[in-house]
């Protein structure tokens, strides 16, 4: 070409400026970079980011309960700074983190990182120490409920199944192995009976948590954890029924019900969907999630309370069942 004048321009010289085809960077943004010459032209996208300098959390050590939630704030600098701040945690068992919101997942420690992406990768770091704990729902009864299942490690744990009023789980869950009937029979019941319809009446109507007898510890969370842990009764179900909100969600990739306390938002029980044991088979397993009470059923005795969850509009309810299912169980105290 005889005639080789190069034109430059910038579409928004308040982020890039253009001088003999040197592009630089102005504030972050946009701009559209053009070069002319004669009737031709030719464009080139340019983007200027604010890489960060610095960043740091407003805690570098935290402790929960578990159950809990906390909320993480990261202060990145400049404060026009494009760089994104991706959280992570070391140990996803213990606690896991989105947008700086910490939840405790199961007792141990965990490193939160918060690192800004984009250029500079610098981090900051806060250690959080997970406690074992009864969560405090606020409820009008002062009950504490356990954050796990009966024999489970953490939140998303199904735990272990239990027939009514026995205190070990078992392979088989049929009336033919039940503990507390005579030859298998539903009607040949041996205790927590208010009929001879049903077999030898006793008139106990709440499971027995072996004060001063070992020998009647039929509570299976008394008898595995001790101290004041016990099985929720039906109206402490109702009472958490009547005082959290619920949703459907999923937790370590499993399904269940959320309790959120009204009283304390931060705090919040997961109830695994793990469906039941009948017979040897696991049944509703993924949609349904039912735990027992210790409250007998007052005219149907080979039947006891129980609580169940279905995803199908959130529904929930306390109904009864037969004593020879396998269901899970979550302790609650009462300090």
């Amino acid at each position: 070409a005889t005639d080789k004048t190069l034109t430059w321009e910038s579409s928004n010289p308040s982020v890039a400026t253009v001088s003999d085809g040197m592009v630089q960077g102005v504030a972050p943004g946009t701009a559209e970079i053009t070069v002319k010459s004669g009737s031709l032209s030719d464009k080139c996208q340019v983007t200027v980011v604010s890489s960060a300098t610095s960043i740091v959390l407003d805690q570098t050590e935290l402790t929960l309960a578990l159950g809990e939630t906390a909320t993480l704030k990261a202060t990145v600098l400049p404060e026009d700074s494009t760089d994104e701040v991706e959280w992570s945690s070391t140990d996803e068992g213990v606690a896991t983190v989105e947008n700086g919101v910490v939840k405790a997942l199961a007792p141990g420690e965990t490193v939160i990182t918060a690192k800004t992406m984009g250029g500079s990768d610098i981090e900051d770091q806060c250690t959080v120490h997970v406690k074992e704990h009864w969560v405090d729902l606020g409820l009008p009864s002062g009950l504490k409920w356990a954050i796990c299942n009966l024999g489970a490690f953490n939140v998303a744990d199904c735990g272990d199944y239990f027939a009514w009023g026995e205190v070990a789980p078992k392979d088989d869950y049929t009336w033919s192995t039940y503990k507390w009937c005579a030859n298998g029979k539903s009607t040949a019941l041996t205790k927590y009976c208010g009929s001879t319809t049903y077999g030898s009446v006793d008139n106990i109507s709440i499971l027995q948590r072996g004060e001063g007898d070992e020998e009647t510890m039929d509570d299976a969370a008394r008898a595995i954890l001790g101290g004041s842990a016990r099985m929720p009764t039906r109206q402490d179900f109702q009472e958490l029924i009547d005082n959290c909100d619920r949703s459907w969600c999923s937790v370590d990739n499993a399904e269940g019900c959320m309790f959120t306390s009204r009283a304390n938002p931060n705090n919040w029980i997961f109830l695994p969907a793990a469906g039941y044991k009948k017979g040897t088979s696991i049944i509703d397993d993924g949609w349904k999630g039912v735990y027992w009470s210790s409250t007998v059923h007052p005219f149907e005795y080979n039947s006891a309370f129980c609580f169940y969850s279905i995803d199908n509009n959130n529904h929930v309810n306390v109904t009864s069942d037969q004593r020879a299912f396998g269901y899970l169980i979550r302790p609650v105290c009462d300090e």
